[in-house]
């Protein structure tokens, strides 16, 4: 079975951004932080080495927020480019992420990597914007295989529902729904109001 973490992601030091303390855009500026799906922001991190750049988001949100970007894949030292994985429901009933072409189980290297970045951002940032359908970036959108790897389901990505299980109150929109000028601008208010009412860590 292949292991998991042995090689660190390309320029990306998952102590540094766990810190929150990772190049970020507008920082300094006084705006409001939020966490974006690197991979959305034009960086190379997804398991082929490529990304999902989405000119509305690179565009828009730095006008906004500074953009904290972050890949848990990649910053859980799963490699790029890396074996592409999917969400797999056992006879048990628990979901797993493990490889899509080969023997491959990440998910307790994503769970740890989610758990200790996002306890080290609570009160850190004011909305997230991830990466739809992602087995780790996902809002309820990832698809869900069981072993014989038929669709049976959908469901939030191991980083997303983390990110939601510490921080149940926080603004988060996919680019899907960012697409979209009212859930936009919905999301927006939220993670301004968010930005007003939250406790401010110096």
């Amino acid at each position: 079975m292949t292991r998991p973490g042995e090689e660190r992601a390309n320029g990306y030091d998952p102590d540094v951004t766990e810190a929150g303390q990772q190049d970020r855009t507008n920082a300094g500026d006084g705006l409001e932080p939020v966490l974006v799906s690197a991979c959305l922001l034009g960086q190379p991190v997804r398991y082929d080495g490529g990304d999902k750049s989405n000119s509305l988001i690179r565009s828009l949100l730095p006008e906004h927020f500074d953009i904290f970007p972050l890949c848990p894949e990649a910053e859980a030292g799963l490699g790029i480019p890396r074996p592409p994985v999917q969400l797999v429901r056992n006879p048990d009933g628990m979901v797993e992420v493990l490889g899509v072409e080969q023997e491959l189980d990440v998910t307790g290297a994503l769970r740890d990597f989610s758990h200790r970045s996002i306890a080290k951002l609570v009160g850190r940032i004011d909305g997230a914007v991830l990466k739809s359908r992602s087995p780790s970036c996902g809002l309820g959108t990832t698809p869900v295989f069981d072993e014989a790897r038929n669709e049976v389901a959908t469901d939030s990505g191991v980083f997303a529902q983390t990110l939601l299980l510490h921080m149940p109150r926080l603004p988060v929109i996919d680019e899907e729904q960012f697409s979209d000028e009212r859930l936009r601008d919905a999301f927006i208010r939220s993670v301004r109001k968010q930005s007003a009412t939250r406790d401010h860590v110096v």
